[in-house]
């Protein structure tokens, strides 16, 4: 039972590594997401923000983005007022458990950078202060409604 609310933040997530299997990681990611929306509707949410990923997408033929995706419908289907998916790229910013992996991506993220531009922009690195930053402001600004905000446009 959660308490009642006007808004509800969602930043729940693993990898399919650190969940155990693709059952596991749908568990997390898909299942456990949509509960807390569902608690937090009955909490009196209003809003619902959620972080999601670049690429997520229901018709993905990859576990990770269709699972986000996936996610992003079912969410949507709810019947808040507002929801607000934001979707990053990499996530920049201090980690519990080692990502030997994530990490080289996000090193060559940070050195191309720079290049990145136009559509490319969206595959730069996200500050995970950054994308704090952006669901908050969302939560005070965002119109009634779904409003998906892609990774080039967090700030």
């Amino acid at each position: 039972m959660l308490p009642e609310v006007d808004d509800a933040f969602c930043c729940l997530g693993t990898t399919r590594r650190a969940a155990g299997s693709d059952a596991a990681f749908r568990r997390v990611d898909l299942d456990y997401v949509v509960a807390f929306a569902r608690l937090a509707q009955r909490a009196g949410a209003l809003r619902f923000l959620l972080v999601s990923s670049l690429g997520a997408s229901p018709s993905s033929p990859f576990l990770y983005p269709r699972t986000k995706g996936e996610c992003e419908a079912a969410i949507s289907a709810l019947g808040f007022t507002t929801v607000v998916i934001v979707r990053p790229s990499f996530l920049v910013g201090a980690r519990a458990q080692a990502r030997p992996t994530e990490a080289v991506a996000l090193r060559v993220g940070q050195l191309i950078r720079p290049f990145l531009i136009g559509a490319l922009r969206k595959y730069a690195p996200a500050d995970a202060t950054a994308v704090a930053r952006t669901l908050v402001r969302a939560a005070a600004t965002a119109p009634a409604g779904v409003m998906v905000i892609e990774s080039d446009s967090i700030r």
